[in-house]
């Protein structure tokens, strides 16, 4: 049995729009960061991390997404997961409201075990990083499964 999900755009924007605003009038509430990246590794049940990410996932789109990087710019949300996640995500892109100056990209990322994803979280660290201090939380730094395992 196969559940169809379907996100619910317009609280996503309405939500993803007032953490923005936040971090755009609060900085410091968020370090100062001009990136944030949220990283969520391969579902576990034993493993109790990734709860303050899981949560904002939910917050902002509904369900939880494992092992996926959301990449919070100023300008832009980034998000960094499977082809099928991106499938599910795509239509938040179609129902963006017109006056939302805040873009959503959707990337697929390939991790298969036997190709390396080396390459592509170097390149993806030193763009985040050249455009000023980048933010993690520390605590939920353990990432593991598929995508972080090689």
């Amino acid at each position: 049995f196969r559940m169809a999900v379907e996100l619910d755009a317009k609280l996503f924007w309405t939500r993803l729009q007032r953490v923005v605003g936040l971090w755009r009038e609060q900085p410091a509430l968020f370090g100062d960061a001009s990136t944030l990246c949220m990283a969520v590794g391969k579902d576990s049940d034993d493993r109790p991390d990734n709860l303050r990410i899981t949560a904002v996932q939910l917050y902002l789109l509904g369900y939880e997404f494992p092992e996926t990087v959301l990449l919070f710019r100023q300008d832009r949300l980034q998000v960094w997961t499977s082809q099928k996640r991106c499938s599910i995500l795509a239509p938040l892109i179609e129902k963006r409201p017109s006056d939302c100056n805040y873009q959503l990209e959707v990337e697929p990322c390939v991790y298969k075990e036997e190709e390396s994803n080396a390459a592509n979280f170097k390149a993806l660290l030193a763009d985040c990083s050249s455009s000023g201090p980048f933010g993690v939380l520390l605590k939920e730094t353990k990432w593991q499964g598929g995508v972080f395992s090689q």
